[in-house]
């Protein structure tokens, strides 16, 4: 894995990986040492254009074969090899041996609404992610809880006090 240097002053912020991302991580396959202890994923991303849990075909899923080198964005934690949301989160857990019962979404400035006032746009990820939790627990199609908890962002230094109203409305959320 081969990573540039990145960070506000080399002007790079990309790192070069695999051609394919899944055969890369078969390279590290280990089985899990307790498979049947009770895992919450307190540490997850969610990536791409949001689509409606269960909307893509299994084949737009994953990157076809041949697609571009993986390239992933360091600082945003941001992979151009395809989506990774809900589908690719569960998928995952379900291949990888672990008895995970709920995941947590950590934050990566993905889904941000430009829409928002400045200073609200991070409302967009902690609403879609609220939404992608609602949407895979009225599946019925897995007993995990995706997003069961939700951290978000909020530009405190630039907001000042008047960060107050953004918080809130990131509490307005249920698994916020």
């Amino acid at each position: 894995f081969q990573r540039t240097t990145c960070g506000p002053s080399s002007g790079s912020s990309i790192a070069a990986g695999p051609q394919n991302l899944d055969d890369w991580l078969e390279q590290n396959a280990e089985p899990p040492v307790d498979p049947d202890l009770p895992i919450i994923d307190c540490h997850h991303h969610l990536i791409g254009s949001y689509k409606p849990f269960g909307s893509r075909a299994k084949n737009e899923r994953r990157p076809p074969a041949g697609a571009p080198t993986l390239t992933q964005v360091v600082w945003s934690g941001v992979r151009s090899s395809g989506p990774y949301l809900a589908e690719e989160l569960l998928e995952d857990i379900a291949t990888g041996g672990h008895r995970v019962l709920a995941t947590v979404f950590a934050e990566c400035t993905m889904f941000f609404d430009p829409e928002q006032p400045a200073g609200f746009e991070c409302l967009g990820e902690t609403r879609t992610c609220q939404r992608i939790a609602d949407e895979v627990a009225a599946s019925g199609e897995t007993d995990i809880v995706v997003n069961a908890g939700i951290f978000g962002t909020c530009d405190l230094l630039g907001l000042g006090a008047e960060a107050e109203p953004v918080l809130r409305a990131h509490m307005e959320l249920p698994n916020f």
